[in-house]
C-alpha cells in the first residue's frame, strides 16, 4: 500500500479512507476495468452490430485449434492439460502488454510468447495445471 500511495502522490490516510483494505482497493480497481471493458464493448456493438457474429467465429477458431492440439498432446509434444482456451488466454494477455515504445512492446511480446510456448510444451517434470477457467469473452 505504501508503494501505491507514493505512486499516486497521496498520503496513507487518504488511501485508507477510500480503501480500508487491499481487498477493497483491488475490488474497486477490477470493477473500474470491468466497467470500462463493458462500456467499450457496448459502444462497439452499437456501432458495429455485425460484430455479434464474432462469437461464432471464436467457436470456429477453438474447433480449429482443438484437433492439432489433440494430435500434439497424443504425440507428447504438448502439455497434457492444455485446452484450446489456453491459447485464447495467451493471446488476450499478449494483447495487453504495454511498453514505452512500439519496439519495446514488440520485444516484450516476443519474450512473453516464447515463455508461453515453452510453458505449453510437455515436460516430464510438470505438475498438473489448475483447471481451465472456461471460455473467455471474445
Amino acid at each position: 500500500m505504501r508503494e501505491i500511495t507514493r505512486h499516486a502522490g497521496v498520503g496513507p490516510a487518504t488511501l485508507y479512507r477510500r480503501f480500508p483494505t487491499k481487498r477493497d482497493l483491488v475490488a474497486e480497481t477490477l470493477a473500474d476495468r470491468m466497467r470500462a471493458c463493458r462500456d467499450i464493448a457496448e459502444a462497439f456493438v452499437a456501432g458495429f452490430p455485425e460484430a455479434l457474429g464474432l462469437a461464432a467465429g471464436r467457436e470456429e477458431t477453438l474447433r480449429t485449434i482443438a484437433e492439432p492440439a489433440r494430435r500434439a498432446k497424443d504425440s507428447g509434444g504438448l502439455h497434457p492439460d492444455f485446452v484450446p482456451e489456453d491459447l485464447i488466454l495467451m493471446l488476450m494477455a499478449n494483447k495487453g502488454i504495454q511498453a514505452p515504445t512500439p519496439a519495446a512492446r514488440v520485444a516484450a511480446s516476443r519474450r512473453f510468447t516464447a515463455h508461453v510456448v515453452q510453458a505449453f510444451r510437455a515436460s516430464p517434470d510438470r505438475t498438473p495445471l489448475p483447471p481451465a477457467a472456461g471460455p473467455f469473452p471474445a
